[in-house]
């Protein structure tokens, strides 16, 4: 299953279906742009909607310099006890100058269901 995602604080709230109920391992990647020359220090994670499990997440500090795109990569384990959607957030933590751009340009999630955990 792969979504693609939008521009904001919240990087991904799927529409569609929902994961069926059990352990499912998740990869999310993050495409970030960045049209400042500041350092920034940018932070997304993944959780389900419905039972608010948190996933995991990941810090990325990078240095300004003209702009740059970065992909980010969050890997995560995590066993639904019910239907429920996986939904990626991200956040600066800076005050950020006016005249730049900071976004989030594109999100994918991929599920594999685990057959069997030990």
């Amino acid at each position: 299953m792969t979504r693609a995602g939008g521009v904001a604080e919240v990087a991904l709230l799927q529409p569609g279906n929902k994961l069926p109920a059990g352990s499912w391992t998740l990869t999310a990647t993050v495409l970030i742009a960045n049209g400042l020359n500041v350092p920034t220090s940018f932070r997304c994670f993944m959780r389900t909607r419905g039972t608010l499990i948190f996933i995991n997440g990941q810090l990325q500090d990078w240095g300004g310099g003209d702009g740059w795109h970065r992909t980010m990569t969050i890997p995560g384990l995590v066993n639904l006890p019910q239907a429920d959607w996986i939904d990626v957030s991200c956040l600066h933590d800076q005050n950020l100058p006016s005249g730049g751009v900071l976004q989030i340009e594109d999100v994918r999630v991929i599920a594999q269901r685990v057959a069997t955990t030990f």
